[in-house]
């Protein structure tokens, strides 16, 4: 099992970025990616959709329990830029990135944290009720 210092995770739009221009984007977990037609119960989720078959190229098979990860450690954090509106552009080694737009108000976008840690940097902010 891949051990995993940090994580993230979310539901927010995403795109993942070469030197060469885009990976995979959101929309591509829609995509049937073949072979031949897909059947009219195709699972979304499963193997045949574009972004698991463009992530796959990149990272092998995802982990059952985590998904995806980065076990040889090819992709290094260089840099993260975020705004107080919640976008986030994580800027990987050889010229990768991965870049989080929030697609709603109403839940969370996006959180980032280490497994064996109760902290969790999550957007929007959880507003404390009184």
């Amino acid at each position: 099992m891949p051990s995993i210092s940090n994580a993230l995770g979310g539901s927010t739009d995403r795109t993942a970025q070469s030197p060469d221009g885009t990976i995979t984007g959101r929309d591509d977990l829609w995509e049937y990616a073949g072979p031949g037609e897909p059947a009219p119960d195709w699972p979304y989720t499963g193997e045949a959709n574009i972004q698991n078959q463009q992530l796959s190229k990149l990272l092998g098979s995802p982990d059952e329990r985590l998904g995806w990860t980065n076990e040889t450690e090819r992709f290094k954090v260089v840099s993260v830029d975020a705004t107080k509106l919640g976008d986030v552009r994580i800027v990987l080694s050889d010229g990768y990135s991965l870049l989080l737009f929030p697609n709603g108000i109403a839940t969370e976008a996006w959180r980032f944290f280490a497994p064996e840690d109760e902290r969790h940097l999550v957007f929007p902010i959880e507003q404390e009720s009184n």
